[in-house]
């Protein structure tokens, strides 16, 4: 991805969320994965600023300590389907 600051060079801090994650698929292997979130915030930086700073890129990441693990299941029969649906119709 390429951006392009219409107000000159800036600074350009990115935040990188980092979620362990573990998934069992009904049939097969363990897959170990990570999920990602990111935020950006950029301001422009201006010699004629009492606080001048240098333009850059900074990124911070925080590492979740915790790992999510997604299991796939068998859902129930068809039969528990319909007596549940039917307990909630008759109240």
């Amino acid at each position: 991805v390429v951006r392009i600051s219409p107000h000159g060079p800036g600074v350009a801090r990115y935040f990188i969320k980092v979620v362990p994650t573990t998934y069992l698929p009904l049939r097969g292997q363990e897959v170990r994965s990570n999920q990602f979130a990111s935020t950006e915030h950029f301001r422009s930086v201006r010699e004629d600023d009492r606080l001048f700073q240098m333009p850059g890129v900074h990124f911070s990441y925080d590492i979740t300590p915790l790992r999510v693990r997604l299991e796939e299941r068998r859902g129930r029969t068809f039969v528990s389907f319909f007596v549940r649906c039917a307990a909630t119709i008759g109240g």
